[in-house]
């Protein structure tokens, strides 16, 4: 147990110890230092964690949060509900929407102006391969 994120400094943790995990797996995911077998989109179940996380969180005091998006990995499982186009466009929209809940909510509590936002990706390769798939490399690559 010494390996949970609980133990190296964070608060609480929401997450998987395994890679290669389906969007709607359950089961396999962790809440704190305790298994949590939720089946729903993994993608709004951490939006809603740190969203509830910020929401919760005295704005006067520093604050720490990471937030790494697993919907863009695979295996590519539907976005969302709520999403009908493209599936990997799909994947990247429920991000936005949370990623966008979140900077309304920073921004609510004064918290927006005093902040280094981080936001990577380690999937660029598939955006490319999807964008060079519709014929429209050159947006991919701007």
């Amino acid at each position: 147990m010494n390996h949970l994120p609980t133990r190296q400094g964070f608060d609480s943790f929401i997450g998987f110890l395994t890679g290669m995990q389906a969007s709607y797996t359950s089961g396999l995911r962790w809440k704190g230092e305790e298994y949590f077998p939720d089946s729903g989109y993994f993608t709004n179940l951490c939006g809603d964690a740190a969203y509830t996380a910020v929401e919760q969180h005295d704005a006067d005091t520093p604050m720490f949060l990471y937030l790494p998006w697993y919907a863009t990995h695979n295996p590519y499982i539907p976005a969302a509900p709520g999403w009908d186009g493209p599936l990997y466009e799909g994947l990247l929209w429920a991000v936005d929407v949370h990623a966008g809940r979140l900077r309304t909510l920073l921004e609510e509590k004064g918290m927006w102006s005093n902040l280094l936002f981080v936001y990577s990706s380690d999937s660029k390769y598939m955006c490319i391969f999807q964008f060079a798939a519709q014929g429209s490399l050159s947006a991919a690559l701007l």
